[in-house]
């Protein structure tokens, strides 16, 4: 390593480049950031993403049902992911359930809640459609089939755009490589 730089500036992060194989990067306050090792601004070298959050504790947050906190473990109503790697596919998610992406959990895969209400996507976990790829078949009105792109996240959207997935709540999720949006 030779040299390395913070991004963005607005929040006065540093790095300092300690030894050949160190960097040193000092942060003083939550936000998304990047730092370039061996490469110069702008440049299109592959940055490591740093995704500083405030911790999770019992702040309660209302999605328009129930007042909800942070999960502590799985339920009927609760899928949870903890920290680690877990490939999921398609994760359909019923009227008011919740999904939970623990910190340092990674989910390759896809959230699918239709029209689905009061659904609560949360947590400090990383949703990713990396592996997801067009797949499935829909048909159109003359039975031709047209390829399905899923979407990271998907709530089913009315035609005057409004939400038939009334009360939802996606909070604190980082979603990478989605296929599509919704």
């Amino acid at each position: 390593v030779a040299t390395a730089f913070v991004r963005p500036d607005r929040y006065n992060a540093t790095a300092r480049v300690q030894s050949p194989t160190t960097v040193v990067v000092r942060l003083h306050t939550p936000g998304h950031y990047y730092v370039n090792v061996n490469g110069y601004p702008g440049s299109h070298d592959t940055p490591l993403l740093l995704f500083v959050e405030q911790p999770e504790g019992p702040i309660a947050v209302d999605c328009g049902r129930a007042v909800i906190d942070v999960p502590t473990v799985a339920s009927s109503t609760v899928r949870y992911f903890e920290r680690g790697f877990h490939q999921t596919g398609i994760i359909a998610v019923a009227a008011g359930n919740t999904v939970y992406l623990a910190p340092g959990a990674y989910v390759n895969g896809s959230i699918k809640a239709g029209w689905a209400k009061g659904v609560v996507v949360r947590g400090r976990g990383v949703l990713s459609g990396e592996v997801l790829k067009v797949v499935d078949q829909v048909h159109s009105s003359d039975r031709q089939p047209v390829p399905y792109r899923y979407n990271g996240i998907d709530f089913a959207v009315t035609s005057d755009g409004g939400s038939g997935a009334n009360w939802n709540l996606v909070e604190g999720v980082t979603v990478l490589y989605p296929p599509g949006y919704s």
